[in-house]
Order: structure tokens, then sequence, then C-alpha cells
């Protein structure tokens, strides 16, 4: 099922009756210039949320940018490099500007393997600081602000892409950062005490020149099977978390 990552219908949005689902709550999602970014955007946009879009392209963020409006939403985008504190700092604190912090999707991966003996260590870093250090700056920097805006707080998702067999010799740094990213998954829910929710979505993400193919993992009590889906349903997912309703495979067409 591969589609052009600006090949986002109307109609293949979920739409989802929530009382903080409205312009003057903010949604920032890194990434946003492509893929499973873009669509989480999009997505969020149609469903009445306030979108500040983070990332280093600013053609593809401003061609998300346009998507999201020309589908009735309210979307800015902030050209945000994700290795930089300063960035992701200033973009923070333009999103205050808009409304209230409610929703953080850490969207942005980035993919490279190779066998521990020989893995390049500025690929490694490059990963660690993509991956785990910016959600985890970005989940520092936005938690005071969903503290701030009520009972009802704020909640984090995380897009851990899990790797296919197909590289098992050379995802070793893969696999580490996507470890990290369920372990703040978990901590940021222990440390929010119910104020402050955060979930995980697992999928296999897989970029083919202009199209990213997405894999969600439909487990049962005995194995784990990848389900192809366009990044507009894991964007609905994303969604229905924000919602707080359900996450469960079902709800993805299979």
């Amino acid at each position: 099922m591969k589609t052009s990552e600006s090949d986002i219908r109307l109609e293949s949005i979920r739409t989802v009756r929530h009382d903080v689902f409205n312009q003057k709550n903010v949604c920032i999602v890194t990434g946003a210039g492509t893929g499973i970014g873009r669509a989480i955007s999009v997505a969020a946009a149609v469903n009445k949320l306030m979108v500040v879009g983070l990332d280093d392209d600013e053609r593809s963020g401003k061609q998300t940018q346009n998507i999201a409006r020309e589908m009735g939403g309210q979307m800015i985008f902030i050209k945000t490099d994700l290795m930089h504190d300063s960035d992701m700092e200033f973009a923070v604190k333009e999103a205050t500007k808009m409304g209230k912090i409610r929703f953080l999707a850490n969207t942005a991966w980035a993919q490279f393997y190779d066998r521990i003996e020989s893995f390049p260590v500025n690929q490694f870093d490059r990963m660690q600081n993509l991956m785990v250090r910016a959600p985890f700056i970005l989940t520092k920097l936005v938690i005071p602000h969903m503290k701030i805006t009520g009972e009802s707080g704020g909640v984090i998702g995380n897009l851990v892409s899990v790797d296919s067999h197909t590289k098992k010799n050379g995802d070793s740094v893969f696999c580490m950062t996507q470890n990290a990213l369920k372990v703040l998954t978990d901590k940021t829910v222990k440390e929010g005490k119910g104020r402050i929710r955060s979930f995980s979505i697992d999928v296999r993400i897989e970029k083919h020149d202009s199209e990213t193919i997405a894999y969600y993992v439909k487990k049962n009590s005995k194995y784990a099977r990848f389900v192809e889906v366009q990044p507009i349903e894991i964007a609905n997912n994303f969604v229905h978390g924000f919602a707080g309703t359900d996450l469960k495979a079902s709800s993805l067409a299979t």
C-alpha cells in the first residue's frame, strides 16, 4: 500500500469529539515535513487543534502547513533542527504564543545500519540525538506548560519504530534508541501521576524515494505480525491516543 506523502485525503482522517480539541490548545509535532509526522500534523489540525509543526526542511514543512490549512485546520510551521537545544527551546516558546500546549508528538526518526564493530560514531551520535535526546528535551520543555493547563494536563505520544528481521545483524543502535523511547514513555506516565499521559505506537517504517511505507505491529499472545497501513492511519491512532480513546489494532485498516 504505497502512498505519496502528500496524498492525504480528508475522508481518510478520523475526527474525534473531545472537549480539549479546539484551536486554543496546541499540538507540537516533530518531523512534520514528511511521512507520519506530516499525517499527524494534518490529522491534528483537522481535529481542531492548533498545530505547531517542526522540521529542519522548511519547504516540506510549509507544504504540510498548506495541506492542513486547505483542509480547514490551523497550523504554523517552525523550522527546527532537533540537534540544537536552542531551536527546540525557541519552538516551544513560540508555541506558547499560539495557545496552551496540550499535546506533543515525537515522530522524527533516522535509519542507519551496521555492525557494532564498524558502526560510525557520527551516525551513532546523530541517531541518539534525533531519536532519544530530542524527544527527551521536548518532553522536558513541554511538561511544565502542560501542568498549568488545568486538571486534564497534557499528552505526549512517541512513535517507536521497530525493525524487521531483514536488518538483524546491523540494528543494534536503532534498537537502543527505540528502547530508550519506550522507557521515556513509561517514566513520563509514572511521573505524570495522571496529569501527564504518554503513549507509544509501534510501527515499522520504510522510506522509498518520495514514499513512506508504514507497518503497524499487530500482536497476539503468540507472535507479532506487520500490517501495512498508510501514514494517515497511524496518525488517526495518535489522535485517538491524544483523546484517550481506543488504541487497539482493530481501529486500523487490515
